[in-house]
């Protein structure tokens, strides 16, 4: 993932890296990663109400 600010916020979010799908595409002459992630409602939940 190019957007570590993004990537930084959605993990003080709750979310947690589930996999990185490396050169997933081309883009601007160039290769990316396409990292994934996910939030579980219950963690949602405990992170919303704190």
């Amino acid at each position: 993932m190019d957007n570590e600010p993004s990537k930084r916020a959605l993990q003080k979010a709750g979310y947690r890296q589930v996999g990185v799908f490396r050169e997933d595409f081309w883009r601007d002459g160039r290769w990316h990663d396409h990292w994934e992630a996910e939030i579980l409602r219950s963690d949602w939940e405990e992170k919303r109400t704190g």
